[in-house]
């Protein structure tokens, strides 16, 4: 691991640290739990409201809670992480679109390419083409 991705990760570690001080414990962990779902379950159909419900809190409260902490919406962070995975496997590797689709969590290609082209402007292989080189 490089010592700038080590910095990154230790700075945001103690920013997360200094928010939660302010939150009830029972909250601040549901809240990084659940956080960690997104990012580790971005590849699979993730239900954002179920997993609401698996905190123990109520689904409109950790909504509010998540986006005072993260600035988005559970649903617009899972999109915002999907796209960042799909980006990165459209410019560096050689995966086809269907691929990336299922890799990134899309029940189709249909879908990621909609959700795609809506968030970056192009198709996944216009992309490609244009910024891949």
């Amino acid at each position: 691991m490089s010592v700038w991705y080590r910095l990154i990760q230790e700075l945001h570690e103690a920013a997360e640290v200094e928010w939660s001080e302010g939150l009830d414990e029972g909250l601040a962990a549901a809240l990084r739990r659940f956080k960690e779902n997104l990012d580790r379950g971005f590849a699979t159909e993730l239900r954002i409201a179920e997993l609401m419900e698996q905190s123990g809190f109520s689904s409109a409260y950790m909504r509010r809670t998540f986006v005072a902490r993260y600035g988005c919406s559970p649903k617009e962070y899972l999109d915002r992480l999907r796209n960042e995975h799909a980006v990165r496997r459209l410019l560096y590797t050689g995966d086809s679109v269907t691929d990336i689709a299922r890799a990134c969590g899309y029940p189709d290609v249909y879908q990621f390419s909609k959700a795609f082209k809506n968030r970056n402007g192009l198709a996944p292989t216009e992309y490609r083409r244009e910024r891949g080189g």
